[in-house]
């Protein structure tokens, strides 16, 4: 029929979407470590090096390390992709996440109960990259604290609460910022950038709850008034997001049906004279059930995710 289009919207098949190798241990001494991940690419295949980090452990609770790996901003993005309770992160991580980046890291735990990350790395996204390839005018700033409440911050490496485990309830925050690379071709680079989030989660068997708000605002970025092409502005922005999530064990350390919800606000100003822009929002929810037949190390994971806008 004429005007109506033949593309299929609709496909349907399989895609080996996560196929990774790791490689960790020391050399030498226990306190020289190493940990280097290859990954195949989810379009073409291709392996490529994802993360590589060589570390010294100062003393006892206190290492630092240098190399390529994700900056320790946001707790989801950091659990690792085989203990996430959906099938994929959420779209708010996906959104905030300053995900990998190459410089260096130090680890410090004063005490069992608490958990300190601080980097200097090319900044959020940034990897791979040359260092001289604009993205910052210098090292970005980015420092994530966890405290364990109750339980042990191991029982934070997931959401799930486990059969015979004690109650955990942990709680973080994580702050980072980066200059602008000012005098880059591409205006976007020369915006500062300050980021923020809370989270916490508890787990009591059957039972877990996690929930999470981030906040991002880049600053001084370029704004053309589109009531004089010819004239820019710079102006600040305030992005918000927030996720809660829980799931609970019907069948004991088998089956575990859980749901997500999540809001995302982007201020997505585009005129300089106003003062609070225009938001445009969106909300998400999953649902889904994980079979567990030897807890993470395999299990079936089903979700569906619904955008109501």
């Amino acid at each position: 029929e004429f005007g109506v289009s033949p593309i299929d919207e609709n496909e349907a098949g399989f895609q080996i979407r996560r196929t990774k190798l790791n490689f960790s241990g020391h050399v030498g001494s226990p306190k020289f470590t190493y940990d280097v991940v290859l990954a195949a690419d989810r379009g073409d295949g291709n392996v490529f090096l994802e993360d590589v980090v060589v570390g010294y452990n100062i003393v006892d609770g206190l290492e630092v390390e240098v190399g390529r790996k994700k900056l320790p901003f946001l707790r989801e993005e950091l659990i690792s992709s085989k203990r996430q309770l959906a099938v994929e992160r959420s779209s708010v991580t996906e959104f905030f996440t300053l995900n990998r980046s190459e410089g260096i890291w130090f680890n410090w735990s004063p005490v069992e109960a608490v958990k300190i990350q601080a980097a200097l790395s090319d900044g959020g996204n940034a990897a791979p990259s040359d260092f001289h390839s604009d993205r910052t005018e210098a090292p970005s700033i980015t420092a994530r604290i966890d405290v364990s409440l109750a339980g042990s911050l191991k029982q934070a490496r997931d959401y799930t609460a486990w059969e015979g485990d004690p109650l955990a309830v942990v709680v973080g925050g994580a702050l980072h910022y980066e200059a602008g690379e000012s005098g880059d071709s591409a205006s976007v680079n020369d915006a500062d950038q300050f980021a923020w989030t809370v989270d916490g989660s508890l787990e009591m068997f059957p039972f877990n709850v996690y929930a999470a708000f981030i906040g991002s605002h880049p600053m001084d970025v370029a704004v053309v008034d589109f009531d004089d092409p010819d004239f820019l502005t710079n102006e600040d922005f305030d992005n918000y997001g927030a996720q809660v999530q829980a799931g609970v064990h019907v069948i004991p350390n088998k089956l575990e049906p859980f749901f997500r919800f999540e809001w995302i606000s982007v201020d997505s100003r585009t005129d300089p004279d106003s003062e609070t822009g225009v938001d445009d929002e969106a909300i998400l929810l999953t649902f889904g059930a994980n079979y567990y037949l030897n807890k993470h190390n395999a299990k079936f994971t089903i979700d569906v995710d619904w955008a109501l806008d």
